[in-house]
């Protein structure tokens, strides 16, 4: 069932992740689009059964947020989640990192390590930018995949894995296939169940929630009053082209937060977004947000010159205790600490 309803901006949004949702638990995964929609509905059947899952798209469009999503959802929701980025590691070092090495196995190895597949042992693991692997890692994540068994670096027998594999990569890994730096076989064992996962370019209408979203849990993380967007502002975010996707978005509003705060104000306005606009630019301020950040500058101001002292303020303002409370509450003002 779709539920119509209104977003910040008065805009009729239909909500194609309602069914979903309500069997797959994804909070961070922020949204409604049909888009959206279509991976949750992929997720929730994928993470009730134990098999491998390959997460394709775009750098910053949620993949890692997704495999989470999917173990959270699982039976193995309590074996832990181990993430191994593939393009972080030196190709030198890939194989220990993720089959670990016994002693003396390279020059590096002193002592008997454990890579990343035994550290998940009962949980799931999660590889990040798999198309970087190397060839001889690609051989033995192949085995690993086909037999629940993998080789050690310098190790003579075979060590049993109870693990369930969650890939992602950014690559198109069949033109490297094609190129002959992925390996077919590997390729095709991977791609059994693929979930693509869309760019900002395919969900346009969910860039507003998620700009909110990422607003509040900027506030929330950075302890800074509660702020919002402008209407001018979703405005701009979703006209906007991110082309480093929900990243790229999140990273934006971050630092829109900051600047905000810096003015002394609770609403994000354009030029909070991006500093080549001009405020004069923007247009007449609505009356309502004039006022609303008016009042909340002139409560600051004599909450700071009598160094927050609640009587005295109240005095000059010439407004009740309990009322100085609930507009200290309502701009989100709080002493600092």
């Amino acid at each position: 069932m779709l539920v119509d309803f209104k977003d910040s901006s008065s805009a009729v949004v239909i909500d194609h992740t309602r069914a979903a949702r309500g069997r797959f638990r994804c909070e961070q995964l922020v949204g409604r689009s049909e888009a959206l929609g279509r991976v949750l509905q992929q997720a929730s059947l994928v993470s009730l059964l134990d098999v491998d899952v390959l997460i394709t798209g775009p750098s910053g469009t949620g993949k890692t947020a997704l495999a989470r999503a999917i173990v959270e959802n699982s039976a193995r929701m309590r074996g832990g989640f181990v993430v191994l980025n593939c393009a972080a590691i030196p190709e030198s070092l890939i194989e220990s990192e993720l089959f670990g090495a016994e002693r003396g196995s390279h020059s590096t190895a002193t002592q008997r390590s454990k890579g990343k597949v035994a550290a998940a042992e009962g949980g799931t693991l999660f590889l990040d930018e798999v198309g970087e692997l190397s060839q001889g890692a690609q051989a033995k994540l192949l085995q690993l995949l086909q037999d629940r068994t993998y080789h050690p670096l310098g190790a003579t027998a075979a060590v049993p894995a109870n693990i369930r594999v969650i890939s992602a990569t950014n690559a198109d890994l069949k033109e490297r296939v094609a190129a002959r730096t992925f390996r077919a076989d590997l390729y095709y064992r991977l791609h059994v169940l693929p979930i693509a996962m869309p760019g900002l370019n395919e969900r346009r209408e969910d860039v507003g929630e998620l700009a909110a979203h990422a607003c509040t849990e900027t506030c929330k993380r950075l302890r800074l009053p509660a702020m919002t967007l402008s209407r001018r502002a979703l405005l701009l975010c979703r006209d906007t082209e991110w082309p480093g996707h929900v990243r790229e978005l999140a990273h934006a509003i971050e630092a829109a937060v900051i600047r905000a705060h810096g003015d002394g104000l609770t609403i994000i306005e354009p030029h909070h977004i991006d500093p080549g606009i001009s405020q004069s630019n923007q247009g007449i301020l609505p009356l309502r947000e004039l006022e609303h950040q008016c009042r909340r500058r002139h409560v600051l101001e004599a909450l700071e010159r009598t160094d927050w002292n609640i009587v005295e303020t109240c005095r000059q303002l010439e407004i009740g205790r309990s009322h100085l409370y609930n507009l200290m509450k309502l701009y989100g003002l709080r002493r600092p600490e």
